[in-house]
């Protein structure tokens, strides 16, 4: 199962089973969409430098998985053994 993570209409990764993606962000506020049976949407206010942690998880739908992004950390993204995505995570890049 996996499913495609939304910035607006913009698709920025795809997360399968034990993957992850890396995506670079303006400071801001951003909302990050996953969407199956119905649609889960995570707020962020960026801060210019820091890095942000979100994991998915996913609770039973009537048909199919539901799936939800919430906030993580570093310590747990380090203890899971993962894989990055092979989709293109996003083409934007940082300024200098």
């Amino acid at each position: 199962m996996s499913f495609s993570v939304r910035e607006g209409d913009k698709g920025i990764g795809k997360l399968e089973n034990g993957s992850y993606f890396i995506h670079i962000a303006e400071p801001g506020t951003h909302e990050y969409n996953i969407e199956s049976e119905v649609k889960d949407t995570l707020r962020l206010e960026i801060e210019p430098g820091e890095t942000y942690y979100v994991s998915q998880t996913i609770s039973m739908g009537l048909m199919v998985g539901r799936p939800n992004l919430i906030p993580s950390d570093a310590i747990v993204f380090q203890s899971k053994k993962l894989k990055v995505s092979k989709a293109k995570a996003t083409d934007r890049k940082p300024k200098n």
